[in-house]
């Protein structure tokens, strides 16, 4: 027999600074399953907040671990697109400052100290793909190295270029970071399904938590509720995890 824990469950009981959101730097994934493992993380912020005001469709509330993240968000808009927030190492891999974005076929790179990061793919100097200096080699790779090292860089002076890439997957992508902070944006988005919610944009700074879900009540094990007041919920959730059984 096998049982289909709630998404929330990966983590329940663990601190936020362990999940996968804060152990990226070390063992990069690609950017729809980092979405997914940080999704996971918020929603197990969304169950130990104490929600001063929930109506249907938007609210907010107390967390007890103010620093455990400072600052954590996810959005997703059904299956048209799904970022996040999320804090980072201030000088690593990523490097100090980046911008990296691309629609369809068009990519626009920009990154300070020039160079970028030690093995994300930016180049100090590049014209017609033909590339000089950046990466090292050292360190893990990042998020959008696999994008930037297939553009063709059309030039790169130092701190920004732009190249063209693949219209394909994903079509939209975008990521960014200053110093600790980073935010990413991708059009490949895993499948809606009733654990998780079709559209919904959830925030955390210090112990101040803010949510909002279509349709209302979000996910079945989202920790939004449908309605709530002064850390009384009601609806929202399902009462238990779905399971199921595999026979021979």
């Amino acid at each position: 027999a096998t049982t289909r824990l709630p998404l929330f469950q990966q983590y329940a009981g663990g601190s936020p600074s362990t999940t996968p959101m804060m152990m990226e730097l070390e063992q990069p994934m690609d950017m729809k399953d980092f979405h997914h493992e940080h999704q996971a993380m918020m929603n197990n912020i969304q169950h130990d907040t104490c929600w001063i005001c929930y109506c249907c469709i938007a609210g907010f509330g107390l967390h007890t671990g103010c620093c455990d993240p400072i600052v954590a968000g996810h959005f997703k808009c059904g299956n048209i697109c799904e970022g996040t927030s999320s804090q980072a190492e201030c000088c690593g891999d990523e490097g100090c400052c980046h911008d990296i974005s691309k629609i369809c076929c068009l990519v626009n790179i920009s990154s300070f100290p020039p160079g970028g990061g030690s093995n994300d793919g930016i180049p100090c100097l590049a014209l017609c793909n033909m590339r000089c200096g950046g990466d090292s080699g050292d360190g893990g790779s990042t998020q959008y190295a696999e994008v930037v090292k297939e553009t063709c860089l059309l030039y790169y002076l130092f701190c920004h270029g732009v190249g063209l890439s693949s219209p394909g997957s994903p079509c939209i992508m975008a990521s960014s970071k200053v110093c600790c902070m980073r935010n990413t944006c991708t059009s490949d988005v895993k499948e809606s399904d009733e654990d998780s919610g079709c559209c919904f944009e959830l925030r955390k700074v210090c112990c101040c938590v803010s949510a909002a879900a279509f349709p209302p009540g979000g996910g079945r094990y989202d920790g939004i509720p449908m309605f709530a007041c002064c850390g009384i919920k009601c609806g929202g959730e399902s009462g238990e995890a779905d399971s199921g059984s595999d026979s021979n």
